[in-house]
């Protein structure tokens, strides 16, 4: 069924939920008795659980028939859980999608493209893995985790890291890999980071570790 309201979102969200675009419009959210979520032609973005989700939840690769894409803005932001579980069709992860969630545990699908802002900020994360085919981590995506345990982290082929994305942790050894073109300052700040090695090009870095 629809529920009797339409979200005012970006136009193409379902395809990078969390991003700036030009366009808006109206599309209805749908709920099916499990799961809330808005679609668009053969795509859909999901918005979050019908009812009570389960801690450890499991993202499902189609709804109704949909193939899911995106997790929108906000989706599961305060609910409380374990851990997530994606499946491949997944390219985008809205901003706050899963903020102050008390995730501990987190496993990213290969086709994965972007994450949003503060998308996975203020859990209780201790260690995070980017697939290669991750192109940009938004501002304070993964931020000032609840204990400060978040302390191993592979960036894997990364090209953009925003403001903050990764502040407030425990990191003390970095791996800054060969794609990375952009990051922005305080990316890393507030860490406890003595060792960082650069694998390609030098990026400027010079406000990006500030605090450590």
């Amino acid at each position: 069924m629809c529920v009797f309201a339409c979200l005012f979102f970006f136009s193409n969200s379902v395809h990078s939920a969390g991003s700036l675009n030009d366009r808006y419009t109206f599309l209805p959210l749908i709920d099916n008795g499990e799961w809330v979520y808005m679609a668009e032609g053969a795509e859909a973005s999901l918005m979050g659980c019908s009812g009570s989700c389960p801690r450890n939840l499991a993202i499902p690769e189609r709804v109704d028939g949909i193939k899911v894409t995106a997790i929108g803005d906000g989706a599961f932001e305060g609910v409380p859980l374990d851990n997530v579980t994606f499946t491949n069709n997944l390219l985008s992860i809205g901003s706050y999608a899963f903020k102050r969630t008390e995730l501990k545990l987190v496993s990213f699908p290969s086709s994965l493209e972007s994450i949003g802002r503060q998308a996975f900020a203020e859990n209780r994360l201790r260690t995070v893995t980017l697939p290669t085919s991750v192109k940009e981590v938004r501002a304070e995506a993964f931020g000032y985790q609840l204990d400060r345990k978040l302390s191993h982290l592979d960036l894997g082929a990364v090209r953009t890291i925003w403001y903050r994305a990764f502040a407030g942790n425990a990191l003390t050894r970095l791996i800054l890999p060969a794609s990375l073109t952009r990051v922005d300052e305080r990316a890393f700040a507030d860490n406890t980071l003595s060792r960082v090695t650069l694998l390609g090009d030098r990026p400027d870095l010079s406000s990006a570790f500030l605090d450590n």
